[in-house]
């Protein structure tokens, strides 16, 4: 449903420099702590989308997103030593999908109507989903040399390591794609923004690498990319896409 030979010239954009956004986006969100990535992930994710709508931005505390972590991991903070374990991003999608995430201090919930995995070998399509969707997310395992010395400050870039691209599944990690430029994709991961080049994506972003690029999905967002690029979003053939795969829900843009 996406044809990128016809979507407009893709500017560099950020969404992660959004004023509104900044507490949540410098929060770790417990991930010091716990295995919750995905889930301070997830929120992160809500914050950026929010703060490009002009909505007000939710700042969950840790609680709600250990709450998050409990749901989509079976994290149990009466037994936290032996059920920090982590989480499956598809999971964690499909939860998003079914069951939402709060999404404001009165305990409201957003959900999304699905997602996608995008090639991360085709630079200009990945640059083209993260504007229009608003970031991404990514996980990968991450190589021993990327965390070594382990990141303790803004800024850092992740590119692939000089002896080559070596997962470590020991180093599973999910984090925030904030936006694209023609050089390098700016991210926060543990409450600070940073960098990743196109190359440390490609390598990996793919299942052999240990890795995947995906978008959130929501009827919101498509109404803008229709605004944007209506010649370059067919809504009818994404839903038959997401009609192909059982579990989807889908609920049509509004007007």
């Amino acid at each position: 449903g996406l044809n990128l030979g016809q979507w407009p010239v893709v500017e560099s954009i950020d969404y992660g420099v959004a004023p509104s956004a900044q507490a949540c986006l410098n929060d770790i969100l417990g991930n010091d702590k716990r295995g919750n990535c995905t889930e301070a992930d997830a929120f992160h994710q809500q914050a950026m989308r929010q703060a490009a709508g002009g909505r007000a931005v939710y700042h969950p505390s840790v609680d709600v997103v250990l709450g998050v972590y409990s749901r989509d991991g079976g994290f149990d903070p009466a037994n936290p030593d032996a059920t920090d374990n982590g989480c499956d991003e598809t999971v964690v999608l499909s939860n998003a999908q079914s069951y939402g995430i709060q999404c404001d201090d009165a305990g409201a919930i957003d959900s999304i109507f699905g997602y996608a995995v995008i090639d991360v070998t085709n630079r200009a399509l990945v640059r083209a989903v993260i504007s229009t969707f608003v970031g991404a997310s990514i996980c990968m395992g991450i190589p021993d040399a990327l965390l070594n010395p382990f990141p303790s400050s803004p800024g850092w870039t992740w590119d692939v390591p000089r002896g080559g691209w070596a997962p470590n599944p020991s180093n599973g990690h999910c984090w925030t794609i904030s936006g694209q430029n023609d050089k390098r994709i700016p991210m926060w991961s543990w409450g600070m923004s940073a960098n990743l080049t196109y190359d440390a994506l490609a390598a990996g972003g793919t299942s052999a690498g240990g890795g995947a690029l995906y978008v959130r999905l929501d009827a919101e967002i498509l109404n803008v990319a229709s605004q944007k690029a209506p010649d370059a979003l067919d809504w009818d053939a994404v839903k038959i896409d997401f009609a192909e795969v059982p579990s989807a829900v889908m609920t049509p843009p509004g007007p």
